[in-house]
């Protein structure tokens, strides 16, 4: 097909189009158009699409004609630049014809956003400096004290709960003096579960707990710090589809998890005094950030040809089929997609990680202690 066109670069990641469509190239579809016309065509006397076609044209107009022609072609016309500038389109383009005549060439624009360029910063850097911040995942007497407190008020108000009813001590556990609680035994701490038979064995079960408990939320911490950094050191306008689809991802996620809850979604913004736009709105930072730290994650993977483990993928997927075996809208295909995007990012960090110097923990070894 011939035509000529001219291309610009816009802000967020998004290019536009101007095209100029020889008036030969609409012809070619002009006999098209008129089909379809006569055969949609209704009209006093006739069944529809049984009107002669030089009376659809006259009652039409050849004009009217001749757009529908042009936009037989738009298809075509689009496949052939994207085909021949070779962009990573993404999206639905935005087409609007800004000049036609009957038989004679037409212009238009065709809009369309990309797959942002994204140019990582020196990664490696970036976590060593992240990494590089001392982390305290030892737990203090102090810390191990005031837990002990805690489930010592914990369980005073569950014994408090009065026999055949669901009412409980009008004491908030959490404001019960020590004064009033029963005194820390052997006895006593034995009641905290099984292989605790003593104070001593409570606080070192307790201490263990809490320091697999610190560990995991330091390293959490570390990778949120080192996304963050990363995503500093990576300008990029993100195109309005990315984020709008990462929107529809956050808010799909949260109505799943307030369903699970017994609550609707329109529950949920009734009671939050919101509107569904309200809530889009406040999803597009996160959604940003969200949509651009996956790409970065992308691109590192695929640098340094990093690789979800194969084993591990196959291992959760069998949890997964098993567990949504009887789910009528459970798709493998794409369960399989997400389990290896997640177990692909864990490997990304561990990657990072180790190229930081950072000794990560043996979670399943520590929680055999």
């Amino acid at each position: 097909m011939h035509m000529t066109y001219t291309q610009t670069s816009l802000p967020k990641s998004q290019i536009q189009f101007t095209v100029t469509v020889p008036a030969d190239t609409i012809r070619s579809h002009y006999q098209q158009s008129v089909k379809d016309a006569v055969a949609n065509f209704a009209m006093d006397g006739f069944r529809t699409g049984h009107v002669p076609e030089a009376m659809v044209i006259q009652k039409i107009g050849t004009l009217r004609l001749w757009t529908d022609a042009l936009e037989h072609a738009l298809s075509e016309i689009y496949i052939q630049i994207i085909s021949e500038t070779k962009v990573n389109a993404i999206g639905k383009p935005e087409i609007a014809i800004t000049k036609i005549a009957d038989q004679s060439d037409a212009e238009l624009t065709i809009t369309t956003a990309v797959l942002p360029t994204i140019t990582l910063p020196d990664y490696k850097k970036v976590a060593k400096s992240s990494y590089s911040e001392k982390i305290d995942n030892e737990i203090s007497a102090a810390e191990l004290d005031a837990k002990i407190l805690e489930i010592r008020r914990l369980r005073h108000q569950s014994e408090s709960v009065k026999p055949d009813t669901d009412t409980e001590s009008p004491t908030d556990a959490t404001e019960t003096p020590e004064s009033e609680l029963p005194e820390l035994t052997d006895e006593y701490a034995s009641g905290f579960g099984a292989g605790i038979s003593s104070v001593i064995e409570l606080r070192d079960k307790l201490r263990h707990t809490m320091h697999h408990d610190k560990i995991h939320k330091n390293e959490d911490y570390l990778r949120a710090k080192l996304m963050t950094e990363l995503v500093k050191a990576t300008p990029v306008e993100l195109p309005e589809v990315i984020v709008q689809f990462e929107i529809d991802k956050m808010i799909s996620q949260f109505e799943h998890d307030m369903t699970m809850s017994g609550v609707t979604l329109e529950q949920y913004l009734e009671y939050a005094n919101k509107t569904i736009a309200d809530m889009r709105a406040e999803l597009v930072e996160p959604a940003t950030e969200r949509a651009l730290t996956q790409m970065i994650l992308d691109h590192i993977a695929e640098a340094e040809s990093i690789k979800p483990d194969t084993v591990a993928v196959q291992s959760e997927m069998d949890k997964m089929n098993a567990h949504y075996a009887n789910t009528p809208d459970y798709n493998q295909a794409t369960a399989q997609s997400y389990v290896e995007q997640i177990l692909g990012n864990q490997a990304v960090f561990s990657w990072l990680e180790s190229a930081a110097g950072y000794t990560a923990h043996d979670h399943d070894a520590m929680s055999t202690k």
